[in-house]
C-alpha cells in the first residue's frame, strides 16, 4: 500500500485548488467540508467533492473527505452524497468516544450496502478534537475495524482545554503523545495536527 507520508488539505469548495491537487507532489489529499467551507456553501460543496470523486483523475492521490459532524445538519446528507463515490476514506470531526465511530460506521456500512460497495471499503479516520477524547483515544482507535487512523486536532482541542495554540506547539505535546500510542497500540496509523501557518515553509517542513 502506498505510504502516506503527507496530506494535503484542501477547501471542498474550491474546484481550481482541487483541479490543481496532483502538481504538489503530496502523497494524499484531504477535501474538506467541515472547516474550510462557510455554511451558506455547505451544500453546494458537497455536490462539488462528489462530483470530483466520481469523475476527476486525482492520479495516485489518497483521496480523504472530511464531513461535517454528527452534532451538526450537515452529517447525515455529508454521508449519504459522499459514500456512494467511494473516497479511500471518511474524516470524522470531534469523535470523543468509540459510539461516535461505531454509529458513523453502521450509517457507513448501510450505505455502502444500498450502493454495491463492499463493506468496509470507505475507512473512518477518527478525529481527536477534545479532552475526553483524548482520554478515549484507544477505545475510539479500536472501536471497529473500518477506523483506519487517529488524527489530531489542535485547534479545537486547545480551544476545548481553553489555552493558547502557539507555533511552538508545546501546549500539544501530551496529546500528540497520547495519541499516538493509542494508535500504535490499536494497530491504526495516526496523523498530526493540520499545520496551518501556510506562509512559514521552514516551520512545516
Amino acid at each position: 500500500m502506498k505510504p502516506c507520508r503527507s496530506m494535503l488539505y484542501i477547501p471542498g469548495d474550491s474546484p481550481g485548488m482541487i483541479q490543481h491537487a496532483p502538481v504538489f507532489g503530496a502523497d494524499s489529499i484531504l477535501l474538506d467540508l467541515e472547516d474550510a467551507v462557510a455554511l451558506t456553501e455547505k451544500d453546494a460543496a458537497r455536490k462539488m467533492v462528489a462530483c470530483y470523486l466520481k469523475d476527476y483523475d486525482f492520479k495516485d492521490l489518497i483521496v480523504t473527505v472530511r464531513i461535517n459532524g454528527a452534532d451538526t445538519d450537515f452529517f447525515d446528507d455529508d454521508l449519504n452524497e459522499i459514500i456512494p463515490c467511494a473516497p479511500a476514506a471518511i474524516r470524522i470531526p470531534k469523535c470523543n468516544g468509540p459510539a461516535d465511530v461505531v454509529a458513523a460506521d453502521k450509517k457507513i456500512e448501510e450505505i455502502e450496502k444500498a450502493n454495491s460497495i463492499p463493506v468496509g471499503k470507505v475507512r473512518i479516520h477518527a478525529m481527536i478534537e477534545t479532552a475526553v477524547g483524548v482520554e478515549n483515544a484507544f477505545l475510539i482507535a479500536s472501536s471497529c475495524p473500518r477506523v483506519q487512523a487517529l488524527t489530531l486536532g489542535g485547534q479545537d482541542l486547545t480551544a476545548d482545554m481553553g489555552v493558547k495554540k502557539t507555533k511552538e506547539g508545546w501546549e500539544l505535546f501530551y496529546a500528540r503523545s497520547r495519541v499516538v500510542v493509542a494508535a500504535r497500540a490499536a494497530g491504526v496509523d495516526v496523523y498530526d495536527t493540520v499545520w496551518a501557518d501556510i506562509s512559514d515553509k521552514e516551520g512545516l517542513l
